[in-house]
């Protein structure tokens, strides 16, 4: 599989009047996760129908790190938890 960064920002107002940031980076990526997982693609094997799963690590900052580097670092680690955990999961560094 693919691995990929996010970095959540939370520094200014909502974009759109009325709208409420998330309450946490988790919530962000359950919804990303259940989108994900709700699409079905038309070619995602040879002529065959699929779905997409994720497995996340969520790392945050100052807490579990306070380098760019290690806080990367502590996320993947929380991936590959969640990879031997079952697949399809999210993880938070611990």
């Amino acid at each position: 599989g693919d691995e990929f960064v996010v970095a959540f920002w939370d520094a200014e107002a909502p974009r759109v009047a009325g709208s409420k940031h998330p309450t946490d980076a988790l919530a962000v990526l359950r919804r990303f996760q259940k989108t994900l997982e709700s699409q079905e693609y038309a070619n995602i094997g040879s002529d065959s129908k699929g779905r997409i799963t994720i497995s996340g690590g969520l790392a945050t900052f100052p807490w579990d790190a306070q380098e760019s580097a290690l806080l990367i670092e502590r996320a993947d680690q929380a991936m590959l938890r969640a990879k031997r955990d079952g697949k399809n999961r999210i993880k938070i560094s611990a």
